[in-house]
């Protein structure tokens, strides 16, 4: 019985799992987390590593998070946004013209995109 009990559980957490937030809003939360300093919720959005290693437009941990926290919220706005498979391109126009690039990570649960690389 309790196997079954378990089984159920693990199908309808799996089943009712909420969908993976859109790029767009991938980028705007870890600019809400880099101002707000919520540590662990940045670090689910953006791959720092990844960015620190890229041969063109690397940044460094703390570059990465001036630059996000200078960014007022309220001001953000996406003119477009390009998928293809395992990767989104989601372009921030204002208040700086920026390119945020995404990779998508899958997970038990379903999958996520997180920054990879940010372009000015």
């Amino acid at each position: 019985m309790k196997r079954l009990i378990l089984l159920f559980l693990a199908f309808s957490s799996s089943l009712f799992a909420a969908p993976s937030p859109s790029p767009e809003a991938v980028v705007r939360t870890a600019i809400v987390a880099a101002q707000k300093d919520q540590l662990s919720l940045f670090v689910q959005c953006v791959d720092l590593s990844a960015i620190a290693n890229r041969p063109r437009h690397s940044m460094s941990p703390a570059e990465v998070v001036r630059l996000l926290k200078n960014i007022p919220e309220k001001e953000i706005k996406f003119s477009a946004i390009s998928l293809r498979s395992g990767t989104a391109l989601v372009r921030m126009t204002q208040p700086l013209a920026l390119d945020f690039e995404l990779t998508e990570t899958k997970h038990e649960n379903g999958s996520s995109f997180v920054i990879s690389a940010i372009h000015p």
